[in-house]
């Protein structure tokens, strides 16, 4: 059985993560983005706190993978 937590994330300077699930002591962080041309960037001060995160980048043309068609 898998240990799931979600969270969102959030600097005090307003730098932030969508979603962000611990799997089995694995992090997978979500940004949400309503248009599939819009190019997302992970905040440097998460991905060096989280170095082994696995990070996605969610838009209408793949979400159906994200929530598990």
């Amino acid at each position: 059985m898998l240990d799931t937590l979600s969270y969102f994330w959030r600097t005090t300077q307003q730098q932030e993560i969508d979603y962000v699930e611990n799997r089995d002591g694995e992090i997978h962080a979500y940004e949400f983005k309503w248009s599939g041309k819009e190019q997302s960037r992970f905040p440097i001060t998460f991905t060096k706190a989280y170095p082994t995160s696995k990070t996605s980048l969610i838009t209408p043309l793949n979400y159906m993978d994200f929530i598990g068609n």
